[in-house]
């Protein structure tokens, strides 16, 4: 199918509008996990192999992205982010070639939901992982679209190696291919996924140390934090309200059948996260093109219903469309850009109170940024302080604190009550043998104390 200069000038459009707005995200410094792979990618590429030399709990695709541009740039912020904002990109252009197949304004109406929705706007420079399985997860469906299952087994692989959250539309896409009574594409299709899945996490799991537990044990043993599943589906229903109606309204006037390639996952997925003890965000992303393009046909639909006024309405809806895209536009530039304010208060003590050989530990949000920023390694590659693995006894607490005791690490960084300082065997350790040597109070982050351990 080939794209007309027409439709490729409205793609051009869209994708520059948003990264226009994005761009100024690409340079700002706020605390989460992103830092924490960033820093992943850079042992990488010194050599050091993850589930071996250091725990990850995610297939490794995403941090693979991570490796090649510290190899090529070092450690570079900009770079690091784009990783994040070209994997939407991309998702937005394989969303519009699925949708051009229908017509050229649902491919523009489903790529403009899907990149000016909130959810997509609001996480659109955040390194998750997430984002990259969604694009690779597209250009299955691109291909499953095609007839073309040996191509959209082998982009579903490399989606379920990136995310996990990729592998739970697996059922989505049986269900379709088998409906679809093409038992040709549905054998070709599984015997492609499964025959790579399965060899690649084999041999993953005989020649990475803890592969395995690392990827899939921990996720089964870690204990179920309590969380309102369904306050944050409701969340995501009014934060994202008119992609929200538009699915609505995409029940009311279409024939579902003609759409089973996309209604599948949305219900699977839903499904998976209402039963789902604690869930984040960015989960939804993987959600969000294929409730656009079903929104899309409910627009499109609706204007066709409404005959002799079309116009009007499609004007009116844009207009509604509008308040909320300028509105989130406003609130990422004067309040999501903002950069994390300690930070270089927080870089400049480690830097002037710390020998380059002294190592950092602590704070899963905090020290992988410090140590990046600062040139300090943390120490013996812990990097994922999550407070879940030391619930899931992956490993003992008290065996890392005797590595912090036998490397002699300078610095310990917290945010009390929160992570890994939620420990009472670390508490204990820092408090008795180490002494605080810089305490700021960030506006938006709150408390964060620097114990120095060698005084």
């Amino acid at each position: 199918m080939g794209v007309d200069k027409k439709s490729l000038l409205i793609l051009a459009v869209i994708i520059l509008i948003f990264a226009l707005i994005q761009a100024p995200g690409l340079n700002h410094t706020t605390l989460g996990d992103e830092h924490a792979y960033f820093y992943m990618g850079k042992l990488i590429s010194e050599g050091s192999l993850p589930y071996k030399d250091f725990f990850f709990a995610h297939p490794p695709i995403q941090i693979m992205f991570f490796a090649v541009i510290f190899k090529i740039f070092g450690f570079n912020l900009i770079m690091l982010k784009s990783v994040a904002l070209l994997a939407n990109i991309l998702s937005a252009i394989f969303l519009f070639k699925i949708t051009k197949r229908y017509s050229l304004h649902h491919a523009a109406i489903s790529t403009i939901l899907f990149l000016f929705t909130y959810t997509i706007m609001t996480e659109a420079t955040y390194a998750y992982g997430i984002e990259i399985a969604t694009t690779f997860t597209l250009i299955s469906f691109y291909y499953l679209q095609k007839n073309n299952p040996i191509k959209a087994g082998i982009f579903y692989t490399i989606a379920t190696l990136t995310a996990l959250q990729s592998l739970i539309l697996l059922p989505a896409i049986l269900l379709y291919l088998f409906l679809k009574k093409n038992k040709t594409n549905l054998v070709k299709f599984s015997i492609t996924f499964f025959a790579i899945f399965i060899i690649i996490n084999l041999l993953l799991t005989l020649t990475l140390d803890n592969y395995f537990t690392d990827v899939y044990k921990f996720h089964l043993i870690k204990p179920k934090l309590e969380g309102d599943s369904l306050g944050k589906i409701t969340d995501f229903i009014i934060n994202n309200w008119f992609l929200s109606v538009s699915f609505i309204i995409f029940f009311a006037l279409s024939k579902l059948r003609r759409f089973y390639l996309f209604l599948f996952p949305i219900i699977i997925y839903l499904l998976f996260l209402l039963i789902s003890n604690r869930i984040f965000d960015y989960y939804f992303i993987i959600l969000i093109p294929f409730l656009s393009i079903l929104a899309s046909q409910g627009i499109l639909n609706l204007t066709k219903k409404i005959k002799g006024k079309h116009h009007i309405i499609a004007g009116f809806l844009a207009i509604i469309f509008l308040i909320p895209t300028i509105s989130t536009t406003i609130y990422l530039q004067k309040t999501d850009f903002q950069n994390f304010q300690s930070l270089n208060e927080l870089t400049n003590f480690i830097k002037t109170n710390s020998k380059e050989s002294d190592q950092l530990f602590g704070d899963l949000y905090t020290t992988p940024m410090l140590s990046l920023y600062t040139e300090r390694k943390i120490a013996f590659n812990f990097v994922d302080t999550n407070g879940l693995r030391f619930l899931s006894n992956l490993p003992p607490i008290e065996r890392v604190i005797n590595q912090l005791k036998q490397e002699k690490t300078k610095f310990i960084i917290i945010r009390p009550d929160l992570g890994i300082s939620t420990s009472p065997e670390l508490h204990k350790f820092v408090t008795e043998e180490c002494k605080i040597a810089k305490q700021v109070n960030d506006p938006v982050f709150g408390e964060i104390i620097i114990f120095d351990c060698q005084e």
